[in-house]
């Protein structure tokens, strides 16, 4: 696509007119009163008298506003410029003269791509002798050229607003320089969401300006601005050719568009420690890397914080080193420490943000040893590799380390890496270690780690590499899609995947057409863009992995293509999905005007098809047979059968009108089409025509035999009018003979299934009444009728108040059952006897038999409260994770447990509430046998128990234990 822009089109200038009068706001859009009287003779006779009227009248108008702005404050006009025009023209080389005045000091900004305009421009100013001004500022600019082309602003004297300033804007009639730049290409940046130019201005107003290869649709041109991009996307972005034309000079600029997406995120960095780990020693060196991997179009930036006690960055023992790109996709910032001392030990934090402000930071602990410790270093030339899809890398470390580490390899997904023949390849000595990567895929990128870990009786160290895998494949592509055919105005999405690496750039494109035969497979390039409305979302799952997802609206047939494109394609790779639109299902079929059709219905059958595929609606024909085996006949032989061709923007039809169908059309209705191809299609429908049925009473009906109704008021009424009939009948009620009026905002009267059912919700008296309801159809009509008594307000009155009476009774005793059963429960938890504490604390060990089991006999073992008892007010319950019987666990946070950790994660088993003596007797038993097992690497811990307010009849913990490496607590 190319954009025109005609910089004569836009330009000022033009014979003036014989009397030019102008008032009202200034075509800059200032909020100054513009206060002007150019009076001179009317018409081309010079000499010849102006009008006296006119001119009386004109300065009537006029002057009165400049005299209230002269009484009644300072003016805020914007200064006045001498010549007082929009733009002017010169010749290269000529002198620019502009004199600017106003009623403040003024002063002139510049505008210009040239490197010597410092020494061209003159501004002198100073105070001004004549007219109504005090201040003037007069600017020369010398040998003008095409690089000064662009606005010479005055503005007050330090104030910076637009509204107070006037401009005129310098054109350079340059007919070897048409366009405002120096080079042979020009660099453009356009950030998403934010209004972008293409400065391609022209430096002349005759000058005709074209750019193309750019396909936005909302791209306008302004001569002093160049191309505007109101709403940049990327598809703004590439290369493209500015070419300026003035008569038979042509000047060409080659312009390349990169475009600054939004994004939603940074990538948490990752800090590479290694070198902490093995230098981080009073006296050495040490730094830290901080990796980050970035997205297409991100710009990144990195910032450090270093532990609050260290002077280092203040005395200049530590630096941050310029980011350096370190893969395709990653950069990587380094601190540097020299002269390591103690009070460097702390978190170290590296921050990343990008372009629009987003940021991710990971922190880090480094503890700054003593000397003579142990240590181990891990070496190696090479930690990026860069290879081809089935390649195989091996990548070899080298190892000092005292004394003898324990070496550990990970994969991208952080996951250790043993040998396996298919894939992997691991090996040790006691200088190197070596990881074998075999039959290299797409998935198999990323980075690698290795672990070493050295460890004495006194001290212990660690180190770690990383590597970055990339594999670098031709990019491939595929587009899903499941629709041959889509209905017209209806939302669907095409989803464009695309693998490789670098990563591949993907592109949609779209090419019209009007006939299935002239969308071949083969097309050439399209060079049309979208056009059904389509928006994209476009997702990078993985650096090898891109998703392209278009959501369109169906309206315009042809052909989606899906590009994809990397460094080590020759071509794009080339998906391709034919979009063809249609009111017809699947492009071909008949469409019916309804499934149930009853005898006398009007009835339409549309035999129809693509206009991609069918060129006219003769193109179908009709034709019927009674049953499936009986052969068939043309449609026109039935009586009463009318076809009538008819054509939609999408499709062809022929319609088959039965107006009114009869029980003789019913069978089978064939339609035959022979498309652009010459293939004949087939589809057909079987018409099943029911007989028509008067109306009739259903078995449910309460109203076909005037029935009568005797309800109280506050009852639900219902008068079931339910029929039967083909067609279904319509339904009409009266009252009392008059048509029956539902009440408006109240659901208390309504009418359901389909108006056969009157439901009265709660009956008043003013209900009473005949009901009647008339139901009809084509074939016939019946009639039912029911009257509705409601009896007088005592009646009711006798039979509520013993209701009420006997519910209140209800209620007082169901209070006094629950008040009953809570002092019950209340009693159960102080059955626990001054006795059976005292045998729990203590115990009975001189009664254990050594020939039982321990656990037949755990109400025997006393319990070491100095030992076990763990303070209440220190132990944090928190949810619940799991229940028994008459026990249940919650998870749970203790103070103090442990010497180590100041908090401890534990599991604490308790009692359910309401639990009977026996269930806290078992659980009393639990935790001695507990008690007696000690620790055991299979089973779960005890670590401490809460018993304290068991002698006040209060039993408020249970047991918690240890499972692997998460610290629990067993509280009883």
């Amino acid at each position: 696509m190319a954009w025109i822009g005609d910089a004569a089109a836009t330009g000022g200038g033009g014979r003036r007119a014989a009397l030019s009068v102008r008032t009202g706001r200034p075509r800059d859009g200032t909020g100054a009163e513009w206060c002007r009287v150019v009076p001179c003779c009317a018409g081309d006779m010079g000499g010849t008298v102006c009008d006296v009227v006119w001119v009386v009248v004109t300065v009537v108008l006029l002057v009165r506003p400049c005299l209230a702005q002269s009484v009644f404050g300072q003016s805020m006009a914007r200064p006045e410029l001498e010549p007082d025009v929009e733009q002017m023209v010169l010749q290269p080389e000529d002198t620019l003269r502009v004199t600017c005045r106003a009623d403040r000091p003024v002063t002139w900004e510049t505008t210009s791509l040239a490197r010597d305009i410092s020494q061209r421009v003159t501004i002198v100013s100073g105070s001004e002798t004549t007219g109504a001004y005090t201040h003037a500022a007069h600017l020369v600019i010398q040998d003008v050229s095409y690089l000064d082309v662009g606005y010479q602003t005055c503005r007050f004297a330090g104030a910076s607003e637009v509204d107070q300033a006037a401009s005129v804007y310098l054109f350079v009639n340059d007919s070897k320089n048409l366009l405002v730049w120096q080079g042979s290409f020009m660099s453009v940046t356009l950030s998403q969401n934010q209004r972008g130019v293409i400065p391609c201005r022209p430096s002349h107003p005759g000058v005709r300006v074209s750019l193309s290869r750019l396909s936005s649709p909302q791209m306008t041109f302004d001569p002093v601005e160049g191309f505007v991009v109101p709403s940049p996307s990327l598809f703004d972005a590439g290369q493209a050719m500015c070419t300026a034309r003035q008569g038979g000079v042509v000047q060409r600029l080659q312009v390349f568009v990169v475009f600054n997406p939004a994004t939603e995120s940074v990538h948490q960095p990752s800090i590479d420690v290694s070198d902490a780990r093995r230098n981080a020693v009073v006296g050495y060196n040490f730094s830290l890397k901080c990796y980050v991997h970035q997205e297409a179009g991100q710009k990144l930036s990195f910032f450090w914080d270093v532990p609050p006690a260290s002077t280092g960055l203040k005395t200049g023992r530590i630096i941050v080193r310029p980011p350096r790109k370190t893969t395709t996709t990653g950069f990587t910032s380094e601190l540097a420490v020299t002269d390591a001392r103690p009070e460097d030990t702390g978190g170290y934090t590296c921050r990343v943000e990008d372009h629009n402000g987003h940021t991710n930071n990971r922190s880090v602990r480094v503890t700054v040893h003593s000397p003579n410790v142990s240590s181990v270093n891990l070496q190696t030339d090479v930690q990026a590799f860069s290879l081809r899809l089935g390649d195989s890398v091996k990548i070899v470390v080298n190892v000092e380390a005292r004394p003898a580490p324990v070496i550990t390899w990970f994969d991208p997904d952080d996951a250790v890496i043993i040998t396996d023949p298919q894939k992997y390849e691991v090996s040790h000595t006691t200088e190197q270690t070596i990881l074998k990567i075999l039959d290299l895929r797409l998935e198999d990128m990323g980075q690698y780690r290795v672990e070493a870990m050295a460890s004495s009786n006194t001290s212990s160290d660690f180190d770690e590499l990383i590597f970055n895998v990339t594999v670098n494949a031709e990019a491939e592509v595929r587009l899903d899609a499941s629709e041959g055919y889509y209905l017209a105005g209806e939302r669907y999405q095409l989803r464009c995947t695309a693998t490789g690496y670098p990563t591949p750039s993907l592109e949609w494109r779209f090419e019209a057409c009007n006939s299935s035969l002239s969308c071949p497979p083969d097309f050439p390039l399209p060079t049309v863009t979208l056009a059904n409305d389509e928006q994209e979302t476009q997702l990078e799952s993985k650096p090898f992995l891109v998703q392209s997802d278009l959501t369109l609206t169906a309206n315009l047939s042809g052909v989606y293509w899906c590009y994809a494109n990397n460094s080590e394609s020759n071509v794009p790779a080339v998906a391709e999905h034919r979009f063809f639109v249609s009111d017809i299902p699947r492009g071909f079929g008949i469409l019916r005007s309804n499934s149930t059709i009853i005898e006398g219905d009007n009835v339409t059958l549309s035999c129809g098809g693509s206009t991609l595929d069918f060129p006219s609606p003769s193109s179908f024909e009709w034709q019927w047979s009674r049953s499936e085996t009986a052969r068939p006949v043309p449609v026109t032989d039935l009586p009463g059968v009318r076809l009538v061709d008819r054509s939609t923007g999408y499709s062809h039809r022929r319609v088959l009108l039965l107006e009114p169908v009869q029980m003789t059309h019913a069978g089978l209705f064939m339609c035959s089409g022979t498309d652009v191809h010459g293939v004949q299609q087939r589809s057909n429908t079987m018409l099943g025509v029911t007989a028509s049925q008067k109306p009739v009473f259903t078995s449910e009906a309460n109203m076909d035999k005037s029935a009568s109704l005797e309800l109280e008021e506050g009852d639900r009424a219902v008068f079931n009018c339910t029929v039967s009939g083909r067609p279904a009948p319509t339904i009409t009620w009266t009252k009392d003979g008059a048509p029956l009026l539902l009440e408006d905002n109240t659901r208390r009267i309504r009418l359901l299934s389909g108006g056969q059912r009157l439901v009265i919700g709660t009956v008043l008296s003013s209900d009473a009444g005949n009901y009647e309801c008339r139901a009809a159809n084509r074939q016939g009509t019946v009639w039912g009728s029911a009257e509705l008594l409601v009896p007088d307000e005592d009646t009711v009155t006798r039979v509520v108040v013993p209701v009420v009476v006997l519910l209140s009774l209800m209620l007082v005793a169901l209070i006094a059952c629950l008040a009953w059963k809570c002092r019950q429960q209340q009693g159960l938890q102080k059955r626990l006897t001054r006795l059976e504490l005292e045998a729990f604390h203590k115990g009975r060990p001189e009664q254990i038999n050594p020939d039982l089991p321990i656990d037949e006999q755990a109400e025997l073992l006393p319990y070491e409260e100095d030992e076990w008892e763990f303070p209440k007010d220190r132990l944090i319950l928190g949810r619940q994770i799991g229940s028994g019987a008459f026990g249940r666990v919650v998870k749970a946070d203790a103070i103090g447990l442990t010497a180590d950790q100041q908090r401890t994660t534990v599991a604490v088993k308790m009692p359910k509430s309401g639990s009977d003596p026996d269930q806290i007797r078992s659980l009393m038993s639990e935790l001695k046998i507990m008690i007696q097992l000690g620790k055991h690497l299979n089973v779960v811990n005890l670590l401490g128990a809460v018993t304290k307010h068991a002698a006040q009849g209060r039993w408020s913990g249970a047991a918690g234990w240890v499972l692997r490496r998460v610290v629990d607590v067993r509280v009883g």
